[in-house]
């Protein structure tokens, strides 16, 4: 369960710049690239959790951003 930083995060999903048209995209070009490797049969579960471990990594660093700032 992800903390209130990222339930924050969902409300308001233009603070701190985490979810802009760049990062849309991004996520957008990752999916594009498992329905490719799906495509032609070389998708791996190694290959979601590479994904998944970018994603979460990038949730990671914004409640640790987050919380620094609501503690200023």
């Amino acid at each position: 369960m992800r903390s209130s930083a990222v339930k924050t995060f969902l409300a308001n999903s233009t603070m701190y710049g985490c979810s802009n048209m760049n990062d849309i995209l991004e996520f957008i070009e990752d999916i594009e690239e498992l329905k490719a490797l799906y495509n032609t049969g070389e998708l791996r579960n190694f290959d979601f959790e590479a994904m998944l471990s970018k994603y979460n990594r990038t949730v990671d660093l914004f409640e640790r951003e987050y919380e620094m700032d609501d503690g200023a």
